[in-house]
């Protein structure tokens, strides 16, 4: 038993879990529509940050700061960003937003493979850490406006990452995408249902 509790304590203490932890909170919440899901993502992102940091993903440690952006812009949004200053109701992604969005994803994508590989020779996943990169600039731009279709393109996201940590050995990061992927799916099943009504 003294074992078993030497190993939690010690698990606690490791930066990736505890980022894992705060990040299933902050999605939770957001299925939820709990404004509070913002200051988790802050506290989660900060954490990934320095763990991508020290493995050398380096396109996804830029997009930590990218979400510590969006959070704040999105707890904000969530509470302020309705009319007269009430809470955003969920909505459905426009034509324009569509046309916008895809070919700022493909420019995206490719200009982050580029600078990834002008600054590390290391990492071996530029074009697939560029992709998930600049998905995930659209998806948490339309998480934080409350459009519904951010939960497709977060499941896309999920599978895409999944593979991407296992393959450099984050294991608990990659197990911690799984865990987003079933939340992402609950979130599409529970903000559906929402728009429906």
């Amino acid at each position: 038993m003294q074992n078993f509790l030497s190993i939690l304590i010690a698990e606690f203490k490791n930066m990736e879990t505890i980022g894992v932890i705060f990040g299933i909170i902050s999605v939770y919440l957001t299925v939820k529509e709990n404004a509070w899901c913002w200051s988790f993502g802050i506290i989660n992102v900060l954490i990934f940050a320095w763990v991508f940091y020290k493995s050398q993903i380096f396109g996804q440690m830029v997009l930590q700061f990218f979400f510590l952006a969006l959070n704040i812009y999105g707890w904000y949004e969530w509470l302020y960003g309705g009319i007269e200053n009430a809470n955003i109701r969920i909505t459905r992604v426009s034509t324009k937003q569509i046309l916008f969005s895809i070919p700022i994803i493909i420019l995206l994508s490719f200009l982050l493979d580029k600078g990834i590989r002008l600054y590390s020779e290391k990492e071996n996943f530029t074009i697939l850490d560029s992709i998930i990169t600049a998905l995930s600039f659209a998806a948490q731009f339309f998480l934080a406006k409350k459009i519904f279709e951010n939960w497709i393109l977060w499941i896309i996201i999920d599978i895409l990452s999944i593979y991407l940590f296992i393959q450099t050995g984050l294991y608990k990061i990659g197990f911690f995408y799984f865990v987003l992927l079933i939340l992402a799916i609950s979130g599409y099943i529970s903000w559906k249902r929402k728009l429906a009504n």
